[in-house]
């Protein structure tokens, strides 16, 4: 018996409409393909959305509540979906691929080309998707390899949050947890309480950067130190990155969790973190997102003087422990968050 996508019951507001755009930009991806461009202008890539596609009404989708809070125009959800779309879908990757961009993938070029096929109008928009366009600014979009200028484009984690109607911090990594804090009754010098009184403070340091030898209760202390941050916070463990992900990635996938966390109001602990094994870059991107975000985080490492000359652009509050640092006491083990918060609470926070 032949499936319809019925079978499988409504797509959310956000993928129904993702899959319409998808559909409308397949049709642009084959006229190129067959050499047939558009002969009228689609629209300008700074108008604002268009009325069907405006975010007042409560049944439409996120993306377009968020693109009006954001000041993202119809062009620009619409590259954005192109972008995304070459990176969920093979068929729609292979679409791209034969519209001429480079192994399936979207560049500014090709985006550009499909959306305003006339020399004119791409001549009018040159460079509205580079470094300080709205798209690569907000941090939806990143060129892959960093620089180029054709370079590829590349969805990011909230890139793909907006597109799918999804949380910032859906589908983390296996070294990522957002984890509810436990009460702590841990006895140490230095307090728990007192740091993390000094942290909330709006003008006092936003990264703690806690060092110690072997045995020292590193990380039991930043644990309970995040606990205090809380409710929740976010748990971004190096050991296990390292081993997970391509050295050469890591630096932007950790830069890009701590960036989301800031932008929810999420404090952040990086523990195990050993320059050796994750190379210094991480640790300047942290610092990068720390200064974006004000985002509050806590790095566990035993490279206490190199961390700190990475993190100097930041507000910065060294401690060190030792084994002799004070009596401990008895923690709970923090529990993994079950519940998805709302997709628009970092949208708020920005507008």
């Amino acid at each position: 018996m032949e499936t319809t996508d019925s079978d499988y019951g409504p797509a959310s507001p956000e993928l129904a409409f993702f899959a319409q755009r998808l559909r409308v930009l397949e049709a642009l991806l084959r006229r190129r393909i067959d050499g047939n461009a558009p002969a009228v202008r689609i629209y300008d890539a700074e108008q604002p959305l268009r009325p069907e596609l405006d975010g007042d009404d409560p049944d439409h989708p996120a993306i377009l509540f968020l693109a009006a809070k954001l000041g993202l125009s119809a062009f620009d959800v619409d590259v954005l979906c192109l972008v995304v779309g070459a990176h969920v879908d093979h068929d729609f990757r292979g679409l791209v691929a034969k519209a001429g961009g480079p192994s399936g993938y979207v560049t500014e070029a090709l985006a550009l080309a499909v959306l305003l096929p006339s020399l004119d109008w791409r001549l009018e928009q040159r460079g509205r998707l580079g470094d300080r366009g709205p798209l690569v600014s907000g941090g939806f979009l990143r060129p892959r390899g960093g620089g180029a200028r054709d370079a590829a484009l590349l969805p990011t984690r909230r890139g793909l949050a907006l597109v799918q109607g999804r949380h910032l911090l859906a589908d983390l990594p296996l070294f990522a947890n957002v984890l509810h804090g436990s009460p702590s009754t841990l006895v140490s010098m230095p307090d728990p309480g007192e740091v993390a009184a000094t942290l909330r403070d709006p003008d006092g340091p936003r990264v703690a950067l806690v060092s110690g030898g072997p045995g020292a209760g590193k990380t039991t202390w930043a644990v309970a130190l995040a606990a205090l941050l809380g409710p929740k916070y976010l748990e971004l463990d190096m050991a296990v990155a390292a081993r997970q992900v391509d050295p050469a990635e890591l630096p932007v996938v950790v830069a890009e969790l701590v960036d989301d966390a800031g932008l929810i109001g999420l404090p952040v602990l990086i523990d195990n973190v050993a320059l050796g094994r994750v190379g210094p870059e991480v640790i300047e991107r942290v610092g990068a997102a720390v200064v974006a975000t004000d985002v509050t985080v806590i790095v566990v490492s035993e490279d206490l003087n190199a961390c700190s000359k990475l993190l100097r652009k930041t507000n910065l509050l060294s401690l060190s422990l030792n084994a002799n640092s004070g009596e401990r006491g008895g923690m709970a083990k923090p529990r993994a968050v079950v519940d998805t918060p709302d997709l628009l609470t970092w949208a708020v926070r920005r507008g």
